[in-house]
């Protein structure tokens, strides 16, 4: 359901409910700034892709959850309108850069063992201070990509 440009007020429960689908991705699609749902029950998923979706708020715990997930994309997009060389300001395209936020490193990746790559764009994860760099470390041993262009790391 990648890019079909869907708009929506939120992301259809439905989705969550089909166990045995294995993929998940919805990005490109405009949730219009609704939160992630609660994911339980598809604990076999291996592949989430929630990047460009124009989802909002914190990343419910219930993802740290999915032993199974090789492949995480959290990722909010952004274009830059301007960069001012004197100032060193770069204006972008949209009210609130940082629309998703992960309060809790460890609570997300304790047990994402399996993950090999972890795309964060543009996430808040500053409630973690220094310590989000040793949770990737400690918990994702099979982590092979790891991107996280313009995150808010430190508060």
């Amino acid at each position: 359901m990648s890019s079909h440009h869907l708009q929506a007020d939120n992301i259809d429960q439905a989705l969550f409910r089909l166990t045995s689908l294995r993929h998940l991705n919805l990005s490109g699609n405009n949730f219009s700034m609704s939160r992630l749902p609660v994911t339980t029950g598809f604990e076999q998923r291996t592949h989430l892709d929630f990047s460009d979706t124009n989802i909002a708020g914190e990343v419910p715990a219930g993802i740290g959850r999915l032993v199974s997930v090789v492949y995480l994309d959290l990722s909010t997009s952004f274009s830059m309108v301007s960069y001012d060389d004197e100032t060193s300001i770069t204006r972008f395209t949209i009210d609130s850069i940082w629309q998703l936020s992960v309060p809790n490193m460890e609570t997300l990746l304790a047990n994402l063992t399996n993950l090999e790559e972890l795309h964060m764009g543009m996430v808040n994860m500053s409630g973690n201070g220094e310590q989000w760099c040793n949770d990737i470390g400690n918990f994702t041993p099979k982590l092979q990509v790891l991107s996280l262009p313009y995150c808010s790391i430190y508060s």
